[in-house]
């Protein structure tokens, strides 16, 4: 999953993403559906804290 692409369970990884605190509150990007720069920020945030390659590409590593 990279910037740009459509992602249907969008909704349910920002919500992942805002209860571990890395998504703040005020984002707007899951009524678009596309996993953007934005979103990729706070997964890049979720990958440093648990010692991932922070690129933002929510992989298989950073979905296990």
């Amino acid at each position: 999953l990279r910037p740009g692409d459509a992602y249907p369970d969008l909704p349910r990884l920002m919500y992942k993403l805002r209860r571990l605190g890395d998504l703040p509150r005020v984002t707007a990007c899951a009524s678009t559906g596309i996993y953007t720069e934005e979103l990729a920020g706070a997964v890049r945030r979720f990958q440093r804290r648990h010692g991932l390659h922070d690129d933002g590409v929510a992989g298989k590593q950073t979905f296990t």
